[in-house]
């Protein structure tokens, strides 16, 4: 990430590292909260948090990976079909 030259696409691996350092810290804290809260209720509350955890986790995965934002983050070559003197022609 360091020698990326591309300032977006560098800036997509902050938000990236980001969201997956905030997902992968969230289980140690939810077995922080299961130790506090009551043995009859631990269930409901662990699975909602982890429910809205994995739900907002995969809403910005799909924010992230939106395809107008990848066009600009990953930028590929590909030649143009519609003109000529292309690889594509000899075929």
């Amino acid at each position: 990430m360091l020698g990326e030259n591309i300032e977006e696409k560098a800036s997509f691996y902050n938000y990236f590292g980001g969201l997956m350092f905030f997902w992968y810290l969230s289980f140690p804290l939810f077995v922080t909260i299961a130790a506090f809260v009551a043995p009859w209720s631990k269930v409901k509350v662990i699975y909602s948090l982890t429910t809205v955890t994995n739900c907002i986790g995969v809403q910005c995965l799909a924010a992230l990976f939106w395809p107008r934002w990848i066009s600009v983050n990953f930028k590929v070559d590909a030649p143009d079909l519609m003109t000529a003197n292309t690889p594509y022609d000899r075929i």
